[in-house]
């Protein structure tokens, strides 16, 4: 690991000097949590914009930050191009066959060469195979194709599903779901709907809101039969028929029908439900990119596919708690058509939203184009940093910077319009100008070299065999997605009882028509039947309805659990035996207090005569959840936390990442603060020394004092970026020490200024070795893997496990051809 990325910065490229426009030996390094401001990339074809954004990209990915890149071209898939070996045999499949005619080379030669050249490329950027390697070590690389089994499809299934608890509790949110997905549908139909306006929204997103608001889920198929018949007879103070009649209701119905049946809409159903916090994190709580390819798809499709997911983005955000630090990267490729100046498509308003409130949740937005001249920059105002490439014409330029003055008097920051006009007039390929709120100068730069090899975009069978060996793993967990209906996070952790389930019992030798007799304070209960009554027969069994309260008061864990157990009455020597007993999912409200009339009851056991017996068997189902009840928790013992109840192993590991982003991001803002006045001094008694300095140069003229070093690859100036000018001051001091050093040999008199220097050039020794020393030891105590958890258990005390209810049940059974009995209630 580099050291600048202990400090959580993206290593973007090197400086260039604005007067002579050479690059020089200063890293570029970006603050991550700048990136919580969003991020916008302009540059026309050829200007390098592609690699700078994947650069980013793969920063993100080393830092550990997830990313969902939405892909209109189809460039970001050369992210998955990246060969730690970097050997000619990983790149001669991904060469372009043209490009090698055109040389006279085969193939093979052609792919040795294009090693060589990104092995060259990296080494001239001080990288190599170990930082691509380190990249797929902390982040999986993911393509998906949604409406195609090329890549990884996504299914839609869940359009409709029931939000969030969150979103469903906030009126504005769930609204702004209903409306947005509504309007991505009908686009999809071809059918700009107004939310005021159009009569088929109005409708659709009714029935979405009555659907949620009624706890349930809907399909596309459910949509259809609700269109035709809606459950509600009136709209705002019309009545249905009068507002939209049913005649013209069937003709929607009839739309979205052709839709679901038309053979190219099965592949929108296929593969894993999209799920935000899926396409961020595996199942084992790895951070993802998952890039979401939709170069395939015609305008209508991608425009659907595009305002779907940022709505489905802006719920999970809101579900997601505050935070300073970077928690995830939203990068779409091209913004042209999405985010126009004057009409608004589906896909607008949630992009407005999520620049506006997005920050607060730690999700950076990061924007490209090359067409600057179709964008709405009242919206884009809320941009934070801007990277400006080369530009096509003085239109394009200007109206760029008619947008970057808004957003930087938005930031209350100075605005210089003429040394803007030039710096990008002079922009050329690979070069850049970013500017950033939170530093005080714009600042020229060149991008570095890509880890991921640059091949251009792949067709729809390239991505085929690409992500063969991913959809090979992925099969079994999309299945599972699928199944369980794409949750969030893996299932919940249970408080631990050991139980067998039984489907099957033997026939007792006789049944009779009536429920026994049993004594007056004995509660009996039923557990409700399914199906019809015939050969229905009632096994007498004992439930108890207990809540077990779970304390540990140094980790901050206090939980109850309620839990029904159901357990067999035997005719042996012990009736009862609750370590044979079953949690079974049912609340108290669902047991009935009267039977079906037409069942048969099996005999009692005698002990359930006995009503001194209920005492003994609740006393002993008190004993066996004190000995047997857990909470199952999760603990990481080097970063010392431990997982909350009903926080999967997954959640878990999630949560550790990000709070462990968040504790690194603080401890090096106090590093910041502390060393920026360590500089501050040592700066003042270097513009001292270097007025000595100047003195000696005005003697020794001709010896030509060169003062234009820098010394941006130390670790002072990555932590302190461009912030303070103590960078220039101290890189000058350090030529000046090197050029006094070689004239003392010509003139006798410049020794005292010389010792002068190097003094202070080793307190910026001192000052850097310690610094070192603080990162280490930030990145010791919290780059710990977030994975290394360990299972944890708490236990009850006796008293916390307290019986609610004892009661008979009388279990529905069916009888079998062979004389068993089946249950008629799971």
């Amino acid at each position: 690991m580099q050291e600048f990325e202990k400090l959580g910065t993206f290593y973007l490229g090197k400086t260039i000097n604005p007067k002579t426009g050479k690059r020089e030996n200063e890293y570029l390094l970006y603050d991550s949590k700048d990136m919580t401001t969003h991020a916008l990339c302009v540059g026309m074809t050829g200007s390098g914009k592609t690699g700078l954004c994947i650069g980013v990209l793969e920063e993100a990915a080393i830092d550990g930050v997830p990313a969902i890149v939405i892909d209109p071209k189809g460039d970001m898939t050369n992210l998955l191009l990246s060969f730690p070996d970097l050997s000619p045999g990983d790149f001669t499949p991904w060469v372009n066959k043209e490009e090698a005619q055109k040389k006279g080379l085969s193939i093979k030669e052609y792919g040795a060469a294009q090693a060589e050249l990104w092995r060259k490329g990296l080494a001239e950027w001080e990288q190599d195979g170990k930082r691509i390697r380190a990249m797929h070590e902390k982040t999986d690389i993911i393509i998906h194709t949604p409406g195609s089994s090329s890549g990884n499809p996504l299914s839609i299934i869940k359009l409709f599903s029931l939000p969030s608890p969150e979103i469903l509790n906030d009126r504005e949110a769930v609204n702004e779901l209903a409306s947005g997905t509504t309007a991505s549908l009908l686009g999809l139909l071809g059918i700009e709907a107004d939310p005021i306006r159009s009569r088929e929204h109005i409708l659709i997103s009714n029935i979405l809101l009555s659907s949620w608001g009624s706890g349930e889920n809907l399909d596309l198929a459910g949509l259809i039969q609700q269109i035709q018949k809606p459950p509600f007879n009136q709209i705002g103070v019309m009545p249905l028929e009068s507002f939209y009649p049913d005649k013209e209701r069937f003709s929607l119905a009839l739309q979205f029908n052709n839709l679901l049946a038309s053979p190219g809409f099965a592949d929108w159903m296929q593969g894993e439900p999209l799920d935000i916090d899926r396409l961020l994190y595996t199942d084992a709580g790895k951070p993802k990119i998952s890039i979401l390819s939709i170069a395939h798809l015609n305008d209508a499709e991608r425009m659907f596919f595009v305002s779907l997911v940022l709505n489905q983005i802006v719920g999970w955000v809101r579900t997601q708690p505050g935070t300073s630090s970077l928690r995830a990267l939203l990068y779409m490729d091209e913004i042209f058509g999405y985010f126009p100046p004057v009409a608004n498509p589906p896909s607008k308003p949630p992009l407005l939203t999520l620049l506006k409130q997005a920050r607060a949740f730690g999700l950076g937005v990061m924007l490209t184009t090359q067409n600057p001249m179709d964008l709405d920059y009242k919206g884009l105002a809320n941009m934070g940093t801007w990277f400006i490439g080369r530009l096509q014409t003085d239109r394009d330029r200007a109206r760029l910077l008619d947008g970057l003055e808004g957003a930087s008097l938005t930031a209350g920051n100075a605005f210089d319009r003429k040394k803007m006009t030039e710096l990008i007039s002079s922009l050329s390929s690979r070069k850049f100008l970013m500017n950033n709120i939170h530093e005080e100068l714009p600042v020229l730069f060149e991008t570095r070299w890509c880890l991921s090899y640059l091949r251009g975009p792949l067709s729809r069978q390239e991505i085929q065999l690409l992500t063969k060996d991913q959809k090979a793993g992925s099969t079994k967990a999309a299945t599972k997605a699928s199944s369980t209906a794409a949750s969030k996070s893996a299932p919940k952790a249970k408080p631990v009882f050991t139980a067998p389930t039984v489907s099957t019992v033997t026939a007792r030798v006789s049944q009779q028509k009536a429920a026994p007799q049993l004594p007056d304070s004995v509660i009996q209960s039923y557990l409700p039947y399914r199906g019809s009554q015939e050969g229905l027969v009632y096994r007498a069994a004992l439930t108890g309805l207990a809540v077990v309260h779970y304390e540990d008061a140094k980790n901050g864990i206090s939980s109850s659990e309620e839990t029904m157990r159901l357990a067999s009455i035997s005719d042996g020597l012990i009736p009862v035996d609750w370590s044979q007993s079953e949690i079974i999912e049912l609340t108290a409200d669902d047991l009935e207090t009267s039977g079906a009339d037409e069942a048969e009851y099996l005999p009692l056991p005698p002990a359930c005569l006995k009503k001194t017996n209920y005492t003994a068997w609740e006393r002993e189902l008190v004993d066996y959840l004190f000995r047997n009840a857990r909470l199952p928790l999760y603990r990481n013992l080097h970063l010392k936390k431990i997982s909350q109840p009903e926080e999967s192993e997954r959640d878990f590991i999630v949560r550790l990442q990000q709070e462990s982003r968040e504790a690194r991001d603080d401890a090096i803002e106090k590093l910041r603060d502390s060393y920026s006045k360590k500089a501050a001094t040592l700066e003042e008694r270097i513009r001292k020394a270097e007025q000595a300095v100047e003195r000696e140069k005005d003697q020794a003229r001709d010896a030509g004092i060169q003062t234009a070093v820098s010394v941006g690859s130390t670790l002072l100036s990555a932590l302190m970026g461009r912030k303070t000018v103590s960078t220039s001051s101290v890189g000058k001091a350090v030529t000046a020490a090197r050029s006094v050093s070689r004239q003392a040999k010509q003139k006798g008199d410049v020794t005292r200024s010389k010792e002068t220097v190097e003094a202070y050039q080793d307190q910026l020794a001192e000052l850097e070795k310690a610094l070192k020393t603080d990162i280490d030891n930030i990145a010791d105590k919290l780059d710990a893997k977030s994975e290394d958890v360990a299972s944890y258990e708490v236990k009850p005390l006796k008293r916390d496990c307290v019986v609610k209810a004892l009661s008979l049940t009388w279990e529905p059974m069916r009888r079998n051809s062979d004389g068993s009995f089946t249950r008629a209630w799971s």
